[in-house]
């Protein structure tokens, strides 16, 4: 199951840091924001407690502009306020898929794991779910 998370991770990320103009890559993105909550449950890891150095700090500025930029031409209609609570949402999700991605790569497997079980708990599965209602209210 770990190298299903980490590719969901790694597509997540590689198709919002690329271009999108299409409803069709809003689908893409609904694929990718269902197969990442499916494989949030059932994680099973044993937590190493290791006290391991901090990532990177999120790059918010970045994230929320890529987000702004990916979402503008996509939910052309869609009422400001919601427009702006996706684009929150998804630059939510990006920074902390970002810094998981991380954990993946410079600290351990159990880390980038618990991480990953504990942030959809606590943090960007809740900006998952709403971005979810929102791009199903759009698309559909």
């Amino acid at each position: 199951m770990t190298s299903e998370i980490r590719n969901a991770i790694d597509d997540f990320l590689l198709l919002v840091w690329s271009p999108a103009d299409t409803p069709r890559d809003v689908g893409q993105l609904i694929q990718s924001l269902d197969r990442l909550a499916y494989l949030a449950h059932g994680i099973e890891y044993e937590f190493d407690g290791v006290d391991y150095p901090p990532p990177p700090g999120p790059r918010y500025a970045q994230t929320f502009s890529q987000a702004e930029t990916w979402l503008k031409k996509l939910l052309q209609g869609t009422e400001e306020d919601r427009y702006a609570a996706a684009v929150d949402d998804l630059a939510g999700i990006i920074d902390d898929l970002e810094e998981i991605g991380w954990r993946f790569r410079n600290t351990s497997e159990a880390d980038a794991l618990c991480e990953f079980e504990l942030g959809f708990q606590t943090h960007w599965g809740h900006h998952l779910r709403s971005l979810q209602h929102i791009l199903h209210d759009w698309y559909w």
